[in-house]
């Protein structure tokens, strides 16, 4: 039992410290997305597509000619379709989706390392 708690302490732990720094990534992000309008007045969109792409992650261009779509087609998206959906996100949403998956990982881990440690 004393096992389990001290597992769960430490992933408590380290998801904690996670959920943190990832949501410390989206501040220069907005701070950069919030100066540039500023100046500009525009909002420059920081998609994933664009974050890996400065991070020299590129995802290969998919050219699809124009065809009148078949009935088929329409009722089941394309792989190529989701994956383009999912690198058009913004990257703060996703960060944050992934921080806030981490803090209820943090979460859960309390419970049980309380759980347990209780149980000894």
């Amino acid at each position: 039992m004393l096992n389990t708690a001290r597992a769960a302490a430490f992933v408590r732990f380290v998801t904690l410290h996670s959920a943190i720094w990832t949501s410390l990534l989206v501040v220069p992000i907005l701070c950069w997305q919030v100066t540039s309008w500023i100046f500009t007045g525009e909002w420059w969109p920081l998609p994933i597509s664009r974050a890996l792409a400065l991070a020299g992650l590129e995802y290969p261009a998919i050219y699809v000619t124009p065809r009148t779509p078949d009935p088929a087609d329409i009722t089941m998206p394309r792989s190529h379709d989701m994956i383009s959906w999912f690198l058009d996100f913004p990257t703060v949403g996703l960060l944050l989706v992934v921080a806030a998956i981490l803090l209820a990982f943090s979460i859960s881990a309390a419970s049980i390392q309380k759980r347990f440690a209780g149980a000894e």
